[in-house]
């Protein structure tokens, strides 16, 4: 992803983000199956924005591991936004 340029890049971004985040989001799924819960929390239209701030979330990542020059700094951020990103797929779904 750091040698991609133009098209290349938003691809390898998109197509890496996507794989990450709905691999995911399937094994929180597949937890989420085996218990049993008096509410259905799986087959509510909430799951779409659940996958959609993983999708989210692993992308921002992918952009922070790309850069060259990702400090403490930029990892601190980027694992704050990681828990929000934990946090609402827990939540939402």
């Amino acid at each position: 992803m750091k040698f991609a340029q133009g098209t290349g890049w938003f691809v390898w971004l998109f197509g890496g983000a996507s794989g990450i985040g709905i691999g995911i989001w399937s094994m929180h799924y597949l937890g989420l199956r085996t218990l049993s819960f008096p509410v259905p929390t799986l087959h509510s239209s909430s799951v779409v924005y659940s996958i959609l701030a993983t999708i989210f979330a692993s992308g921002v990542t992918l952009l922070v591991i790309g850069k060259s020059d990702s400090g403490r700094s930029v990892r601190k951020e980027n694992q704050r936004l990681m828990r929000l990103e934990i946090f609402i797929r827990h939540r939402v779904a």
